[in-house]
């Protein structure tokens, strides 16, 4: 999605990892971005404690019958 769909749908602060290009942060206040950026980088480190946690990794599997043998 744009920026411009974005704020259309009504969400009025946006925030991005990297900024490159004509791309900006668009927040109520500095304190939101601040915000924003610690929830993100909070939300990233949950994913990958668990990814560690429990193994999962990408898999590349081309059938089903090699997804069963794994899974099941």
């Amino acid at each position: 999605m744009s920026v411009v769909a974005i704020s259309i749908v009504g969400i009025t602060n946006i925030v991005f990892n990297k900024i490159v290009g004509s791309l900006k942060n668009i927040t109520s206040s500095p304190g939101m971005e601040t915000g924003l950026k610690k929830w993100r980088s909070g939300i990233e480190a949950v994913i990958s404690n668990f990814k560690r946690r429990f193994g999962m990794f990408r898999r590349d599997w081309k059938e089903l019958n090699h997804f069963k043998a794994k899974v099941f």
